[in-house]
């Protein structure tokens, strides 16, 4: 187990070097100049040299990586440059609805698919079965922008469901029940692609399992359907699930921003919006920095599962 753990830890932090330098380097090569936005355009080539300096995107772009990459590392990403205000501070505001939003939407389409990919496998070609195919195809195509809208305009407003609200966004902790009334919607939307994809990976996988002699010993054995579908069934049948989940994380990033813009949620994708039409330069590195580290997390955590749920892939990788 040491040896797989250092392993996987040794290529998170290669892929998070890697990534980080590309958000480094994005701001190197985009279009216009972001001592213009923080100086104007009559400040002295002195005074863009000392700010660019300042900022490590002057001279070697190697040289410049390293300085802003300590930098980060400890907090530093820098100051928002019309506010002045930390770009770590705006960011950490942004991050928390969004990290629930995201918690959220997880937590209903894992929940949704085991629940549903269990029982399409377990009445697999019934009606059942050929009905939640069909449902889990349409949430697939449809935009997550106008399964929201939809969900506030005809579940918020015209049916005031549970008082539900279509717009805006309070914290767990100033109002519980204010906050599930806000950003339910909003993590129902984001979670509806992720749970038609979840689901059909689910029944397809245990269809298969339940096809394996192990399972045909336990059922000659008279345990009862139930108990084989979910003792002897599931487990084997979670490396697509896990997979996907932990991949998705990027795609719960890139939904999000839809979703709080849709929802009006001040969340991390909203704010790397409001960066780029703002030209706020840092404000878009940090964004991208903390989205790379998701990505990079996300697929450690999926790995380091995948060693627990079976030891002969941690054994198999562990001597690759």
């Amino acid at each position: 187990m040491g040896r797989f753990l250092r392993q996987r830890l040794i290529r998170a932090v290669l892929i998070l070097l890697v990534g980080s330098f590309f958000v480094y380097g994005m701001i190197r090569i985009l279009p216009g100049d972001p001592t213009i936005v923080k100086l104007g355009t009559s400040a002295t080539e002195e005074a863009r040299a000392a700010l660019l300096d300042q900022w490590n995107l002057s001279g070697n772009v190697f040289e410049g990586y390293v300085n802003w990459f300590r930098d980060a590392i400890t907090g530093d990403l820098g100051n928002a440059l019309a506010s002045n205000i930390p770009v770590t501070t705006i960011l950490s505001n942004a991050l928390v609805p969004s990290l629930q939003l995201m918690l959220y939407a997880q937590i209903l389409a894992i929940v949704g698919a085991f629940l549903v990919g269990m029982a399409q496998a377990y009445f697999r070609g019934s009606w059942f079965d050929r009905a939640m195919n069909g449902w889990t195809s349409l949430l697939i195509s449809t935009p997550q922008f106008v399964l929201g809208l939809w969900l506030a305009i005809y579940v918020a407003l015209q049916f005031d469901f549970l008082g539900l609200k279509p717009t805006g966004y309070t914290s767990f902790s100033e109002d519980v029940f204010e906050h599930f009334k806000l950003i339910l919607l909003p993590a129902l939307t984001l979670a509806a692609a992720p749970f038609a994809t979840y689901t059909r990976l689910l029944r397809t996988d245990m269809i298969a399992t339940l096809q394996e002699d192990y399972i045909l010993m336990a059922r000659s054995k008279g345990l009862s359907p139930s108990f084989i579908l979910v003792r002897h069934g599931l487990k084997p049948s979670l490396f697509s699930l896990i997979t996907s989940a932990g991949l998705n994380i990027g795609a719960l990033i890139g939904g999000a921003v839809a979703v709080e813009q849709t929802f009006a949620i001040p969340g991390l994708g909203r704010t790397i919006v409001g960066g780029v039409l703002a030209r706020e330069y840092f404000i878009v590195q940090g964004g991208f920095l903390i989205v790379v580290l998701f990505f990079v997390l996300s697929n450690l955590l999926v790995e380091l599962l995948y060693g627990v749920l079976d030891p002969r892939v941690r054994l198999a990788r562990s001597l690759s």
